[in-house]
């Protein structure tokens, strides 16, 4: 219950692209704090710890850059119930999280769907783009030299003409035009 007080918001580590002046921002709406776990094993440790000397959690921030900590499960996170309400995540899928779990505990759980949508289907189109024109292998040859000595550079195909089919209606599709 947040009657009398800000809402309490922890981000599990420090957001590395959130500007200072957001965040005193949002620091005048929500009492905010960083949980500093680098890992899963800290985070086991130091979560409970939080929440005993500062009180029940009402959302829990989890920045992109997961892999330490996942999966992001019951084991990992049963300290924060009964008292939050809402789990975020900065990435936009989900496999990572336990949802059936936050679900059954009443924890609503959000992610940024579209948050990286537009920069990964131009990385797509750049990867089949630089497959396409064996890019790697020029970049290898430039850098050490070996293209002055008749490196392996083979003429690659020419994607003028092409038509590049992508498969799925996600964000990624739909802004990969």
């Amino acid at each position: 219950m947040t009657i009398g007080r800000k809402p309490r918001v922890v981000s599990l580590g420090t957001p590395a692209f959130v500007g200072e002046e957001y965040i005193a921002r949002f620091q005048t709406e929500f009492d905010y704090s960083v949980l500093p776990a680098t890992n899963r094993e800290e985070t086991q440790t130091l979560l409970p710890k939080d929440i005993k000397e500062n009180g029940p959690i009402d959302a829990f921030i989890i920045r992109m850059g997961t892999p330490p900590y996942e999966p992001f499960d019951e084991d990992l996170l049963k300290a924060l119930a009964p008292g939050c309400k809402i789990i975020t995540s900065a990435s936009a899928g989900y496999n990572e999280f336990d949802v059936d779990w936050m679900a059954s505990q009443e924890i609503v759980f959000c992610n940024t769907v579209n948050a990286v949508a537009e920069a990964t289907a131009d990385m797509a189109i750049f990867l089949t783009l630089a497959v396409l024109r064996n890019t790697t292998n020029a970049e290898k040859s430039a850098r050490n030299g070996t293209w002055r000595k008749g490196a392996n550079l083979v003429p690659t195909c020419d994607p003028s003409g092409l038509t590049l089919g992508i498969v799925g209606m996600g964000a990624i599709g739909k802004v990969s035009r």
